[in-house]
């Protein structure tokens, strides 16, 4: 995608110190954030071309008010503009939120702050296509947020609105280095809020088309704040998403001209397939995506859905024959040999065929890199959903049916203790040379673990369902290593006790540049075969830790899944 000609200007204000006013303590982070932001957004890599002057930091209300007046009135069609302040915001009695300034006192907060309704003018008056306003302050919110309309505050069209908390909640200031990982204690860090913003135009935010927008980096704050009990808000007129904030070099095939890194996602793929109905008019069909990578297909004029996953599809355009599930009898419908590498399913009855291209398939084939695969805002498929992913992932399905092997090793111990108790009944000596009733005890002692570790894992998979059927899941770019704790348990195969095997593993994720957190995900039982043998995902040379997408909110207490490009890696409990 070419970047349309347009000019990107940006005003950034901070204030750190506050000597007409002794309840303001100073504060750490507006002077790192100013000038963290400013090389983030001018960044060469990954910055779009913004003119960015030399930030206001404690500057009083008159400098700052004339420097916002002539931000906005020189502003033209063409222009999309940033306002970022840093400082302390205070209400006034009627929760009018203020912007404090280095003369700022509650004695005369009227004329020596910037009264929001003062930069709300100024943003009415502007004729710049669109005004991206992002406010790193306490009671910020009010920005976003006014009563119970969240849309009132700022309404107006190309408008967007960032804040680092919501009403009436405190937003975590900067440290000193010493505090927040610099050895030497040198300068200082950025608030909390800006650090990740930062961090988001950088690196972590996942882009498409080459872009990244208001939304996906909204998006990536919000997951780790949130986790940290700070709620940032936005508030947008509904084409966020259409704003762009910063750039991510496209991939290259290999072999392929060009000189596109590789280093971000792949666009977004329509995953539409043809529908030819019996008197062979054709139409793109209704699609609903999961993060997993299924895909189900409303087929027009008909209540039925069609339910496969990617790799399915990949596999049928390769000449292999697979099965894709049906809502209605009957449930299966095979794939039959398609043209030129396309996968192609004739529907029953004579009701249609549902094609995908070969360009189309080669498209999914690109779209298992991480980053790259749709997902819809709210499924509405959960049985397709579990349908496909039991035909298609073979953790997912020893996952869903680890209730029948936990009823197996419960009749298993019930008849080992009706054995052990019928022994028992014939003397001790005699129970004890008895080799049924050994085998017994061998069955009980093990069995009660297995029973109980099976038991686990479908309450793990219950909870697993419901997680399936949340909308708008975050997406969070992240590196992976696999830690296996070796112990002894019993394995299940066979009647008797194996050896010590590995009986814990986790998936260890950390983020990618600063600021830096680890999260560890137990994983299931079942990848440990493929971690052994050194299989993909757990392939990486020398423990080197591999790019995934960690699914759901990245925080302690959370369930979250881990995409790789071999699939999802399914956990057993809970993030720690």
């Amino acid at each position: 995608m070419s970047e349309p000609a347009r000019s990107y200007r940006a005003l950034l204000i901070g204030n750190a110190v506050f000597p007409e006013e002794p309840d303001l303590r100073a504060l750490q982070g507006p002077e790192a954030d100013l000038s963290e932001l400013r090389a983030a957004l001018t960044d060469p890599t990954v910055g779009l071309p913004w003119q960015v002057g030399r930030p206001l930091l404690d500057a009083d209300s008159p400098t700052v008010a004339e420097a916002l007046v002539t931000f906005f009135q020189q502003a033209s069609s063409q222009d999309q503009l940033l306002l970022y302040y840093s400082g302390h915001g205070l209400l006034d009695l009627r929760n009018r939120l203020h912007l404090c300034t280095r003369d700022t006192s509650h004695e005369w907060l009227r004329t020596r702050s910037l009264r929001h309704s003062f930069v709300n003018e100024l943003m009415d008056d502007c004729a710049a296509r669109a005004i991206i306003l992002i406010l790193d302050c306490c009671f910020s919110g009010t920005a976003a947020v006014k009563g119970a309309d969240p849309a009132a505050q700022f309404a107006g069209h190309g408008r967007f609105v960032m804040t680092s908390s919501g009403p009436n909640e405190t937003s975590y200031d900067g440290a000193a280095g010493k505090n927040r990982g610099d050895e030497n204690g040198q300068g200082r860090r950025p608030s909390l809020f800006t650090e990740h913003l930062v961090a988001g135009l950088r690196h972590g935010a996942v882009g498409h088309d080459g872009f990244v927008t208001v939304t996906d980096v909204y998006h990536y704050v919000h997951a780790r704040l949130r986790a940290l009990h700070q709620q940032p808000l936005m508030k947008t007129d509904g084409q966020a998403g259409q704003v762009w904030l910063a750039r991510r070099p496209l991939r290259r095939e290999p072999g392929s001209a060009g000189t596109e890194d590789r280093s971000a996602p792949p666009a977004a793929v329509d995953v539409r397939p043809v529908f030819t109905d019996p008197r062979g008019r054709t139409v793109r069909a209704r699609t609903e995506s999961h993060f997993s990578g299924v895909v189900h297909v409303f087929l027009p004029g008909s209540s039925t859905v069609l339910s496969i996953h990617r790799d399915r599809l990949i596999a049928a355009g390769e000449g292999t024959e697979v099965t894709a599930v049906l809502s209605k009898r009957p449930k299966h419908v095979r794939s039959a040999p398609g043209e030129n590498g396309d996968a192609l399913f004739h529907l029953p009855d004579g009701s249609g065929t549902v094609r995908w291209s070969a360009s189309r398939l080669r498209a999914f084939r690109r779209s298992t890199g991480t980053g790259g695969w749709p997902t819809s805002a709210k499924p509405t498929q959960p049985r397709g959903t579990h349908a496909a992913l039991v035909d298609a992932d073979e953790a997912y399905e020893s996952f869903a049916r680890s209730h029948w092997s936990a009823l197996r090793w419960l009749l298993l111990d019930a008849a080992a203790v009706a054995t052990v108790v019928l022994a028992g009944s014939t003397g001790l000596g005699r129970a004890l040379t008895n080799p049924l009733t050994l085998c017994a005890f061998v069955i009980l002692l093990g069995g009660v673990t297995l029973f109980f570790r099976r038991a686990r894992e479908r309450w793990a998979f219950l909870r697993m369902r419901r997680f399936l059927l949340l909308p708008v899941l975050p997406v969070t770019r992240m590196l992976m290593t696999v830690n296996v704790d070796e112990d002894y348990a019993p394995s299940g195969a066979g009647l008797a006790i194996p050896p010590a095997r590995a009986t814990e593993v986790h998936a260890q994720v950390r983020s990618e540049g600063e600021p830096e957190f680890h999260l560890s995900i137990p994983l299931l039982d079942s990848y440990i075969p493929r971690i052994k043998q050194g299989l993909p995902p757990f392939d990486a040379p020398d423990g080197t830790p591999r790019p995934v997408d960690v699914i759901g909110l990245p925080a302690e207490g959370q369930w979250v899944a881990v995409r790789t490009p071999q699939g999802v890696l399914w956990p057993r409990g809970r993030a720690r």
